[in-house]
């Protein structure tokens, strides 16, 4: 380096005011403020400098409508087109169950759109006191048995509150405890008179319906006591609960 140019460099030159020298510019800052260099094509290169914190929560809001969405669409496909309980003093088997669901599957359509159609099934076994007893040649409940049929009892409370059932077959003595929580059955018919088989305004004797009738095997899987109850959900459509109660009341055999 000449003598003149040495004179020229500060002896204490900071890296910053070294490129600044070097480079012949005041600065380096991408982010342009005038008009005429935003259209001259920086505004993508300022956009982020400019707007990174809206960007980041915009990005994140769209993240979370994505995802809902998704899993609003895999639960959709995934979900089964009805679930049905039974609460009541009956142990059903396995193959019991099989036989029931193979004929609640010819009245229910693929609501899921999935290609095939699926009920799901929840069994809990729950007996009053009187019950067990006739079932126990007079005995009463042990205390944990007491414990076991305590939590069976709020089971039903909350699937009958809370969850996504849109069918219950139930025991009357579990009806009754609970008989303010169903639809009643002329506000579901208004057009149709099902008094004869109507157990205390909102359970339909399953019985006494078609589906029984013409299938008597029912008979000896579910006891003469069991009623069927749609219960009530806020803000859900009982549409499809109607559609198959209807079915099971005016079910005809099909001829193979």
């Amino acid at each position: 380096m000449d003598e003149q140019n040495k004179n020229n460099v500060p002896e204490r030159e900071s890296n910053a005011a070294r490129r600044i020298r070097l480079l012949g510019i005041e600065n380096d800052d991408k982010i342009h403020d005038t008009s005429r260099e935003i259209t001259k094509g920086s505004f993508f290169a300022n956009l982020w400098y400019k707007h990174k914190w809206p960007l980041i929560i915009a990005s994140f809001f769209l993240v979370v409508v994505i995802s809902l969405s998704a899993t609003l669409i895999y639960q959709r496909v995934t979900a089964p087109d009805m679930m049905i309980a039974y609460n009541g003093p009956k142990e059903i088997t396995k193959a019991e169950l099989d036989k029931v669901n193979a004929l609640f599957l010819e009245l229910v359509p693929d609501y899921s759109k999935n290609g095939k159609v699926e009920i799901e099934w929840t069994k809990n076994r729950y007996l009053t006191d009187e019950q067990f007893r006739e079932q126990n040649d007079g005995k009463d409940m042990t205390q944990p048995q007491k414990q076991a049929m305590g939590q069976a009892y709020d089971q039903i409370s909350n699937m009958i509150a809370y969850s996504d059932y849109n069918f219950l077959l139930l025991d009357t003595a579990v009806y009754d405890e609970f008989q303010s929580s169903f639809y009643a059955v002329v506000d579901l018919f208004p057009n149709e008179d099902y008094s004869e088989i109507t157990y205390k305004g909102c359970g339909i004797y399953l019985w006494k319906t078609e589906l029984a009738r013409q299938n008597p095997e029912l008979y000896s899987i579910f006891p003469k006591d069991t009623v069927i109850c749609i219960p009530k959900l806020m803000s859900k459509n009982n549409d499809r609960e109607v559609a198959l109660l209807g079915a099971i009341l005016e079910y005809q055999k099909s001829e193979e």
